[in-house]
């Protein structure tokens, strides 16, 4: 896929503001370049497969050459689900955020 020119569009700005991420069950995977730029590498798709595709895309070899920076999930309200970025790991959410996610599900 093109590369996009747009910048920040899906930069998980939502990540810092601590806003709920939608639970709609549509969401895009995004992979973004050092020069600010991003394009998305699945779109419209639901929540596990947008999980499975984040980290595949974590894992190519470009990440280790420095052309991809930072993987996003965003939900179909553009906010953000998830962050990853080069050398730092998951970002958003974060561990404490993951943590009482866990705990949330077993008390269900």
């Amino acid at each position: 896929m093109a590369r996009q020119a747009r910048r920040n569009r899906a930069s998980c700005l939502s990540a810092s503001s601590g806003e709920n991420v939608s639970s709609i069950g549509e969401f895009s995977v995004w992979e973004h370049y050092p020069d600010g730029t991003h394009s998305a590498v699945a779109r419209y798709i639901d929540a596990k497969d947008a999980v499975d595709i984040a980290h595949r895309t974590t894992q190519k070899p470009a990440v280790l050459l420095g052309v991809i920076v930072k993987v996003t999930i965003t939900d179909g309200g553009d906010h953000c689900a998830f962050l990853w970025e080069h050398d730092k790991g998951i970002i958003y959410p974060t561990p404490a955020q993951r943590y009482a996610h866990a705990a949330m599900k077993e008390d269900e």
